[in-house]
């Protein structure tokens, strides 16, 4: 009977043994669970990670793009302002120039008026004198007939 219990005794040990290695390889199974999802969840993370990286790339270039495009607009609106006012300059002087011109004519003709005012004055004057020598040659005729 010894022999008996000292049997039992190890199968019982051994049952135990078997039944903690169950429970050690579910939890095995279950780390290993665990350990695949963070894995797929680590592969979706990186994909995730490399699209993004990617599309910050793209918008990087994107952006690098429109600001060059915008500076070539700016240095093409820059010189179209310019070449306006040039333009604009241009005019200016062209009416500052004919502004020159008109404003010696209406000096040439303000010359012209005085002139013709101090000949206007001139002849008013002989016309007085003529007209005053006229009356006395007349006032001697008659005197002269009478």
């Amino acid at each position: 009977m010894g022999s008996g219990v000292g049997a039992k005794a190890l199968a019982d040990n051994m049952w135990a043994g078997h039944a903690n290695i169950e429970t050690i390889n579910r939890d095995i199974d279950t780390l290993s669970s665990r350990i695949q999802t963070k894995n797929d969840s680590i592969k979706t993370l990186q994909n995730s990670l490399s699209t993004a990286t990617s599309n910050a790339t793209s918008y990087s270039n994107q952006i690098t793009s429109l600001n060059q495009q915008i500076d070539q607009l700016k240095i093409e609106k820059q010189n179209a302002i310019t070449d306006r006012d040039n333009a604009i300059a241009d005019k200016q002087n062209s009416v500052a120039s004919k502004q020159s011109e008109i404003d010696a004519k209406i000096s040439e003709i303000n010359a012209k008026i005085t002139e013709i005012n101090n000949l206007n004055t001139t002849i008013s004057s002989k016309n007085q004198e003529l007209s005053t020598h006229k009356q006395h040659t007349t006032t001697k005729f008659l005197k002269l007939i009478n």
